[in-house]
C-alpha cells in the first residue's frame, strides 16, 4: 500500500512524492561507500515520512555510482511500532525468502551466526532448528523484543558499538539482511562484524542496489528501494565493494540482481561462500513441520506455520502432504474464526454477505490474515491433484471474495 495515513489528517500516496531532478544541482557531500569529497548531482527529491515531511534529496557519487540522502537524519527505529505483527506472522514473512539466502554458505562450515537487524527472529530459529547452529541476533526494534519471546530466540534489543558486545566467542558466519542502507556509519558497523568474525569467517549482506534507481523503475518498486525516511544509502557494487575492502575484508563477491545486490566477503583469503549455490528447500520443510508440532495452532504464529506448509507441500507437488497440512490449517481456523470450509461454494456465500470490517483489527477478529491464501492453494490441489476443477474454481472464487 502506497497512501499511508501518518497520524494526521494528511492520507499521502508517497509514490507522487517522487521527483526526479531536471537540472543540474549539486551538493556537498562525502560519499558513505567510497569517501569521494566531490560535489554529487541531485537525481531525485522525495518527501520524509516524518513530520512535516520535508523534501530529501538522493544525490549520487560521481565516483562509485552510491546514492544517499545527505540531509537526512537518525531514525528513532526503537520507538517505532509494528502494529501489524500478526499479518506478518500469519502471512507477509518470508521465511522461505529469508531463509534462502544462507544457502551460499555449507551449513556443516557453520557452528556460531550472528545476524544484524534480526527483526522478529526467524532467520535465527530456522538457522538454529535445520542446521543445529548457535545463533544471536541484535535488534532494538519492536518486532524483535515480541519475536525474542514467541520463538525464544537470542535476540539482543541493543545496537552493536564493538566486538566485545557480540559475546565472547567469534562467529562463523555474520548476516546484514536489508541493513547497511540504514546505516549512516557503515564503516564502524563492518569493522565491528569484522572483528566479530572467525579468521576465516564469512559476512553476508543484501541491500538495495543503486543501479535500479531509474526514471523507468515502477514507482512501487523505487519506493520500497528509495524507503523514505529509513534508507540512507544505496549502494552501487563498486561502490559496497570498496567499502569492505577498506575496512579490511580481502575476499569479497558482489552480484547484482536488479533491484537488490547479493554480497558475501571475507577478511581472509579464500571466499567460502557461493552466491550461486542452490536453495535446498528440505531443511525449510523440515522446520516448517517441526513448528508446526511444537506452536499452539490458534495463534497467528501457529497458524503462519500452518498456512505456509500448505503452501510449500503444494508448490513441491506432494499432495499427500498438503492434504495433510490443509486440513490441520483448516482445524485451526474453524477453532479460532470458527470458519467452516465443508462447503467453498458456502463459505464465498458467507465471505460476500458479511459486512465489511471497519479496521484492520475487526477484520482480524473475524477470518486469518492469510485466508485467501489458504483458499487459493486449496484450489490448487483440488485442480492438481484431484483433478476437481469444479471444487478449484469454488476456491479460487472464495479466495477473491
Amino acid at each position: 500500500m502506497n497512501k499511508i495515513d501518518m497520524g494526521g489528517t494528511e492520507i499521502i500516496d508517497w509514490t507522487r512524492t517522487i521527483v526526479w531532478e531536471a537540472g543540474d544541482s549539486h551538493l556537498d557531500a562525502i560519499c558513505p561507500a567510497c569517501g569521494d569529497a566531490a560535489a554529487k548531482r541531485i537525481r531525485l527529491r522525495v518527501r520524509s515520512p516524518w513530520p512535516p515531511h520535508p523534501e530529501q534529496p538522493l544525490v549520487s557519487c560521481p565516483a562509485c555510482g552510491t546514492a544517499f540522502h545527505p540531509t537526512m537524519g537518525q531514525p528513532p527505529y526503537e520507538a517505532v511500532l509494528d502494529p501489524l505483527v500478526d499479518v506478518y506472522l500469519e502471512q507477509n514473512a518470508g521465511i522461505d525468502v529469508m531463509a534462502e539466502l544462507l544457502a551460499a554458505i555449507d551449513p556443516t562450515a557453520v557452528r556460531r551466526y550472528i545476524e544484524i537487524g534480526c527483526g522478529f527472529g526467524f532467520l535465527l530459529d530456522y538457522a538454529r532448528v535445520a542446521f543445529g547452529w548457535e545463533a544471536r541476533g541484535f535488534d532494538p526494534g519492536y518486532s524483535a523484543r515480541f519475536g525474542r519471546e514467541a520463538l525464544g530466540v537470542d535476540i539482543q534489543h541493543v545496537y552493536l558499538h564493538s566486538a566485545a558486545d557480540a559475546g565472547p566467542e567469534p562467529y562463523d558466519l555474520a548476516l546484514c539482511a536489508e541493513l547497511i542502507e540504514h546505516v549512516f556509519e557503515p564503516e564502524k558497523l563492518l569493522v565491528v562484524l569484522r572483528d566479530a568474525l572467525t579468521t576465516d569467517g564469512t559476512l553476508l549482506l543484501t541491500t538495495p542496489s543503486a543501479t535500479g534507481i531509474r526514471p523507468e523503475t515502477q514507482p512501487g518498486t523505487l519506493l520500497s528501494m528509495l524507503c523514505p525516511g529509513y534508507h540512507y544509502a544505496l549502494y552501487s557494487p563498486k561502490g559496497i565493494e570498496a567499502l569492505l575492502r577498506r575496512v579490511g575484508f580481502k575476499s569479497v563477491k558482489v552480484v547484482d540482481r536488479g533491484h537488490t545486490l547479493r554480497v558475501a566477503a571475507s577478511v581472509g583469503e579464500e571466499l567460502k561462500a557461493d552466491l550461486t549455490r542452490p536453495f535446498d528447500r528440505r531443511p525449510y520443510h523440515d522446520y516448517l513441520r517441526t513448528r508446526v508440532g511444537t506452536t499452539d495452532p490458534v495463534t497467528p504464529l501457529g497458524v503462519g506455520y500452518r498456512y505456509r506448509l500448505l503452501k510449500e507441500m503444494t508448490n513441491a507437488g506432494n499432495f499427500e502432504a498438503a492434504r495433510a497440512a490443509q486440513a490441520d490449517v483448516f482445524a485451526a481456523c474453524r477453532q479460532h474464526w470458527k470458519l467452516d470450509f465443508t462447503d467453498p461454494a458456502r463459505l464465498l456465500a458467507d465471505l460476500s454477505a458479511a459486512p465489511k470490517p471497519k479496521s484492520i483489527e475487526e477484520h482480524h477478529g473475524v477470518y486469518p490474515f492469510c485466508l485467501g491464501s489458504i483458499l487459493y492453494f486449496s484450489g490448487i490441489v483440488a485442480w492438481l491433484a484431484d483433478g476437481r476443477h469444479d471444487l478449484a474454481r469454488r476456491w479460487f472464487q472464495a479466495a477473491s471474495s
